[in-house]
């Protein structure tokens, strides 16, 4: 993928300013449970990368994704039942449910049927709207579902392809200033494209390396 990021950074003297990187590559290995992982991202870690290899199962990794159900309604059900028994009582249900579906989304591969659920899933979720042209981290244009957290003053939304609502990408826009924040309203928190997916033998290994 290549993602780009705008933060808040806290100089010695407590001082913050808004920092951001530039457009860069990230690359990511899954293994089907998600218990085995790599991470290669540069300017974040050195050339080689590091593991991502973890005892806890990965609700994102392929295993997980492919046992969702296909129908939106139930779909999102579910979803509802996982993010109340690990919400913070302090994030509203809607935007807990809204973060999980992103997070099923973002670095996985599910299967195509899913994906398009996913979308359709959370399009249900009160407050959510529909973008009818949003373009991702590497200009590609496509459609969008958003919803505003206003806690964090945020906007996500999340970029699908028009025909086949594969996922595309995300883009994190700050909509509201908060207090001593040097973040500005306008400014893109986030951005993302996922240039490609694919299925290989091992970790590090690149689709069309021999393994």
């Amino acid at each position: 993928s290549k993602v780009a990021d705008t933060y808040i950074a806290v100089d010695g003297d407590n001082k913050s300013e808004a920092v951001s990187t530039k457009l860069h590559s990230r690359q990511v290995w899954k293994s089907l449970d998600g218990r085995d992982g790599w991470l290669i991202e540069a300017g974040e870690t050195s050339d080689k990368g590091i593991t991502l290899q973890s005892d806890i199962p990965d609700s994102s990794a392929y295993n997980a994704l492919a046992e969702l159900p296909t129908d939106p309604d139930t779909l999102l059900q579910r979803i509802y039942r996982a993010s109340d028994a690990v919400r913070d009582p302090a994030v509203p249900r809607d935007q807990a449910a809204f973060v999980a579906i992103g997070d099923l989304l973002f670095e996985s591969y599910p299967p195509a049927e899913v994906g398009a659920a996913l979308y359709k899933a959370a399009a249900k979720i009160p407050g959510v709207v529909a973008v009818n042209d949003a373009v991702d981290a590497t200009g590609r244009h496509g459609i969008a579902i958003a919803r505003e957290n206003p806690v964090a003053g945020e906007r996500t939304e999340w970029i699908f392809d028009k025909k086949t609502l594969r996922f595309l990408g995300e883009r994190v826009v700050v909509v509201k200033a908060m207090a001593d924040s040097p973040l500005k309203v306008g400014t893109v928190a986030h951005t993302s494209a996922i240039t490609e997916r694919a299925v290989v033998d091992a970790t590090q290994q690149v689709p069309g390396q021999a393994s």
